[in-house]
């Protein structure tokens, strides 16, 4: 049986947020948070953190605001990137 050797890999995956809540406001990440709609906000984002939490952006912002730190892990909350929805 002849073997395939493997230099290299680039794996490319994608990421669905249909099923996942905002741990903040217990809503779908993928629909603007009530807070949000109420604020007459027009865009909805989601913000992904360097530990890899993911909250609406909206909802997180309001909460460093007044602690500072994921609500996940308590860590600080460093900014990974901002998906606009």
């Amino acid at each position: 049986m002849d073997r395939i050797a493997i230099d290299n890999i680039n794996i490319i995956a994608t990421y669905s947020f249909k099923e996942i809540d905002c741990v903040i406001c217990k809503h779908p990440l993928i629909i603007a948070c009530p807070k949000l709609i109420q604020s007459l906000h027009l865009s909805n984002s989601v913000s992904i953190g360097q530990c890899s939490h993911i909250f609406h952006t909206y909802c997180i912002n309001k909460y460093i605001e007044l602690f500072g730190v994921c609500l996940c892990d308590l860590n600080g909350w460093i900014i990974k990137s901002i998906i606009d929805i």
